[in-house]
Formats: C-alpha cells, sequence, structure tokens
C-alpha cells in the first residue's frame, strides 16, 4: 500500500513541476531562454569532458585524434563561456552565445560521426557515439533557429507540451492511487468473507 501511495504521489509531484514550468515558460520566456543557454552549455562541458577522457580510443587513427582532441578543448572553452556569460552579459550577448554554441554543437556533430565511423573496426561501441552526433546536430539546429522570431513561438509550443504533459502525469497518479485504494478494499472484503 505504501508503494502505490509513494507511486501516486511521485506523479502528482511530477505533474505539478510540469505544469509550474509551463507556467514560468509562458511568464518569463526570456528567463527561460537564459536557463536553456546555461543548460545547454553545461551539456557542451559534459561531452567535451567525455570526450577528452575516452580520447583514446581513436589513437589509431592521426586525423580522428586530432580531431576529438580539437572538438574536447573547443567544447570546454565554449561551454565555460555558455554557463558563464549569460549569467552577466546583456541580452544582445545571448544571441551571439547561442550561434557559437550552434556552431560548437555542429562542428561536435561532425567530427562525432567520423569517430563514429573509425570505432567500426575496433571493439569499442560505435552507436553511442553516432547517437550523441545525432543529438549534437539537433541541438546545433535548435541553437540555429532559437534566436530568430521564431524562439516565441517555440517557447510556447513547448509550454503547452510539457503542460499537456503535467496534466497526463497528474491523471495517471490520480487513476493509479484509486485502482490501488479498489484493490485494498477488494483485498480487505475478501479478508473479511474468509473469516
Amino acid at each position: 500500500m505504501a508503494t502505490g501511495r509513494k507511486r501516486a504521489i511521485g506523479w502528482f509531484a511530477a505533474g505539478f513541476l510540469c505544469i509550474a514550468l509551463a507556467v514560468f515558460m509562458m511568464i518569463r520566456p526570456d528567463s527561460f531562454k537564459q536557463i536553456l543557454l546555461i543548460a545547454l552549455g553545461a551539456v557542451a562541458l559534459i561531452s567535451s569532458v567525455i570526450s577528452l577522457t575516452t580520447i583514446r580510443r581513436y589513437q589509431r587513427s592521426r586525423f580522428t585524434f586530432s580531431s576529438t582532441l580539437v572538438k574536447g578543448i573547443t567544447g570546454l572553452i565554449i561551454g565555460i563561456l555558455s554557463v558563464i556569460l549569460p549569467i552577466f552579459a546583456s541580452r544582445e550577448i545571448w544571441n551571439l552565445v547561442m550561434y557559437i554554441l550552434g556552431a560548437q554543437f555542429a562542428l561536435g556533430s561532425v567530427i562525432l560521426f567520423i569517430d563514429a565511423a573509425s570505432l567500426k573496426d575496433t571493439e569499442f561501441l560505435s552507436r553511442p557515439v553516432y547517437m550523441e552526433g545525432v543529438i549534437s546536430l539537433l541541438i546545433a539546429l535548435l541553437l540555429f533557429i532559437f534566436p530568430r522570431q521564431v524562439a516565441s513561438l517555440l517557447i510556447t509550443l513547448l509550454a503547452i507540451i510539457i503542460a499537456v504533459v503535467g496534466i497526463t502525469f497528474i491523471f495517471i497518479g490520480y487513476f493509479s492511487s484509486k485502482r490501488k485504494k479498489n484493490a485494498d478494499v477488494e483485498t480487505s472484503f475478501e479478508v473479511l468473507k474468509e473469516d
């Protein structure tokens, strides 16, 4: 009974958090852009650290090793700037940082595709590297589109989607708790019947 209640509370909490995020996105789109930019900078930073820590995989090819090293170092620099600049700089700088971060993700996706192709003949898995390249390419496209007039429409659509997901979570929590209560009533009824 306790795990069913905890699960329902988890669904309710996730639903209300999604709705709160959607409301925040609608009321304060500029603040959401700033948070999104900082989060994407952190993603670039983490991706670069992973590239630099796994660089030994690419020692067979000098080109792949060098390109991965360049991706890692530039990603570290741009990631740190993307995390710090939106906090201290003006909004005009945000668009520039978005374009630079988009270029970093685009360059990173090309290098990741090359790395995935070079890993096919080794014992390392190339599929995760390929998937990271696809995700980097999608993030790059998002960042190149984001600073334009489409940004407010994208934020509104994303807020609506997140609100619908939050409402869905709340309904799942409600129906799972209701189903659990019905199961408990049936169990206690059967126990009374046996007595």
